[in-house]
C-alpha cells in the first residue's frame, strides 16, 4: 500500500539490487508514478511480486517488462505532482497523491484515499 513518485524516472529505478533467491519482496496495491524500469527488483534470483500494482511513466516511454508486471494506468496525478522539490512550507510538502484512475483509485498509500 504505497505510491511512489518520481523514483529515478529516467533511470533503472531497481538498478544494483540484491539479486539472491533468499532476497523476497513485494508491493501490492502499489502505484508507481513516472518511476521507470521497476523490473530491475527481479534480477537474478530474487523473488519479487506486484499484485494489484499499476504504473504510469511520464518522462520516459513505459519499458515492456513493466508492462508484463504492473497495471498500466494513469492514476490521474498530472498537474497535481510538482516538478520541482518539495515545498514543505504548504500542506503535504505541496503535492496531491489523490488517485483517480478506475483501478488506482483503491489502491496507493491509504492517507490519500
Amino acid at each position: 500500500d504505497c505510491t511512489f513518485g518520481r523514483m529515478v524516472p529516467n533511470k533503472n529505478a531497481a538498478d544494483r539490487m540484491c539479486n539472491k533467491d533468499y532476497f523476497i519482496g513485494t508491493f501490492e496495491n502499489t502505484i508507481w508514478y513516472d518511476c521507470w524500469r521497476i523490473q530491475k527488483f527481479k534480477q537474478g534470483s530474487a523473488v519479487w511480486s506486484f499484485p494489484n500494482t499499476t504504473f504510469w511513466n511520464v518522462t520516459m516511454d513505459p519499458d515492456n517488462t513493466d508492462k508484463g508486471l504492473m497495471i498500466l494506468e494513469d492514476p490521474g496525478f498530472g498537474a497535481k505532482y510538482p516538478t520541482k522539490a518539495l515545498d514543505f512550507s504548504v500542506a503535504n510538502g505541496g503535492v496531491d497523491f489523490k488517485p483517480s484512475g478506475s483501478y488506482s483509485s483503491s489502491i496507493g498509500d491509504p492517507r490519500w484515499l
